[in-house]
C-alpha cells in the first residue's frame, strides 16, 4: 500500500522546523556544557606531509551538547603496542547545527561551517580535553526529507588529547 497523500512530511518545513527545536531542546535539558576550541594555523601546510605544523588554539566558546556514550570511554582503553603502554580513550557527542551556526559560525564565518577534525573539546566536568576525529553529518536518518538546512545534527567522535606542541592560550 502506498502512503498517504494527506500526509507529506517530506517538504513540509514547518515540521522541520518543529523536529529540530525539539533536537535542540533534548539537548539543553539532558546535555553538558563543553568549549569549544577551534583550530587556527600560524603557519602554512607542510606540503610533504600535508599537515599544519604549528597548530593554535586560542578561542573557547561554551555551548552545549550531548553525550551519547555517557558511562564509560570505549576505545581499546589501556593496552600495550610496539611504542609502550597507550590509553585511547574515545566517546560520541552530538551537537545541534543551529547551535553550532549560533556560536561558531558567528565567530568564524569563513572557516567553521561544520565541526572539523583536529578541533578540541574541553569537557570541565572530567578536566579532559579531547580532539574531534571523525564528524558525522548525516547523524539522523532525515525523517522529514532533506533540505538545505540539514541534518538537524553532527555526531562527533572525540578522542584524548594528545599534546604534540601546539599552542594554547
Amino acid at each position: 500500500m502506498a502512503t498517504s497523500v494527506y500526509f507529506n512530511n517530506q517538504n513540509a518545513k514547518q515540521e522541520q522546523l518543529l523536529l529540530e527545536d525539539l533536537i535542540i531542546e533534548s539537548i539543553k535539558n539532558h546535555g553538558v556544557d563543553v568549549y569549544y576550541l577551534p583550530r587556527r594555523s600560524q603557519s602554512s601546510t607542510d606540503e610533504l606531509f600535508g599537515d599544519d605544523p604549528v597548530k593554535m588554539y586560542d578561542t573557547a566558546i561554551k555551548i552545549e551538547v550531548y553525550l551519547e556514550t555517557f558511562q564509560d570511554y570505549e576505545g581499546n582503553k589501556e593496552f600495550f603496542s610496539k611504542f609502550g603502554l597507550e590509553v585511547q580513550e574515545t566517546a560520541r557527542l552530538c551537537i545541534a547545527r543551529r547551535t553550532f551556526e549560533k556560536y561558531i559560525m558567528k565567530l568564524f564565518p569563513t572557516s567553521h561551517h561544520t565541526p572539523k577534525e583536529g578541533d578540541l573539546l574541553y569537557l570541565p566536568t572530567q578536566y579532559k580535553l579531547m580532539e574531534i576525529k571523525f564528524v558525522e553529518d548525516e547523524k539522523n536518518f532525515f525523517q522529514l526529507g532533506r533540505d538545505s538546512k540539514n541534518p538537524y545534527m553532527y555526531g562527533l567522535t572525540v578522542e584524548a588529547f594528545k599534546y604534540n606542541g601546539e599552542s594554547l592560550s
